[in-house]
């Protein structure tokens, strides 16, 4: 239990979450992805000092460009897990995909006194 401990004390301040979103943000931006929406959710962890937040991103872009962005984002919040990827295409021709892309960013629980 003492590596837990250990790996909870590198995870980002709960209070650092609008930091750690603008970086998600950024990895968009950079990757050529305007992000018009995102929602998340936390989710308390049972019996850990832990938060997950679930972050849904609709996007609609290249190919490509997703795949960019999903690659930039895991490496730039190393905290940050990808849980999920569905896309879809209304044409076969068309150059753009919908992608449904849900990320795990994992968080300190802020400290209550």
């Amino acid at each position: 239990m003492r590596w837990w401990k250990a790996a909870q004390a590198h995870l980002p301040p709960h209070e650092a979450l609008p930091e750690q979103l603008q970086l998600l943000m950024q990895a968009a931006r950079d990757s050529g992805i305007s992000l018009a929406k995102a929602d998340y959710k936390p989710q308390q962890e049972a019996r850990a000092n832990v938060l997950r937040y679930q972050i849904t991103l609709p996007v609609k872009a290249k190919f490509s460009n997703v795949q960019l962005f999903i690659v930039n984002a895991l490496q730039s919040m190393p905290t940050l897990t990808l849980e999920s990827v569905t896309f879809r295409r209304e044409r076969i021709e068309s150059g753009t995909v919908e992608a449904r892309i849900q990320f795990v960013l994992l968080v300190r629980k802020a400290i209550t006194r």
